[in-house]
């Protein structure tokens, strides 16, 4: 599950998975971990752009130039969380039931 992001306010920027399929505190970051914990995405967001000053104070430069290149969508009222592994976005049993599947193939049997 990832996001499609509108204007950050429903989204936390370290624990929710809007990047990548892991969220950002899975990733090496930076300075002050703790004064991200209750931040929205929405605070590195300024007139419809990401705030790229804000942005490199706290995070690393690889994962910046990643997310400076995702697009916002100011136009959307909210933002939306896609099911990242179909590719209308939506939830599908048929691809959990494959991720699954996958996953199986990793661990082994249960």
């Amino acid at each position: 599950m990832t996001w499609s992001i509108s204007n950050g306010e429903s989204i936390y920027f370290l624990y929710d998975s809007w990047l990548r399929e892991l969220p950002l505190s899975q990733y090496p970051l930076t300075i002050n971990f703790t004064y991200l914990e209750s931040l929205k995405v929405s605070v590195f967001i300024k007139n419809g752009l990401w705030d790229k000053e804000m942005l490199g104070q706290v995070i690393h430069p690889m994962i910046l130039s990643e997310i400076i290149q995702l697009p916002l969508h100011p136009s959307t009222i909210r933002d939306l969380p896609i099911w990242s592994k179909s590719k209308s976005g939506q939830f599908q049993v048929q691809t959990a039931y494959d991720l699954q599947r996958e996953w199986l193939k990793v661990i082994g049997p249960i």
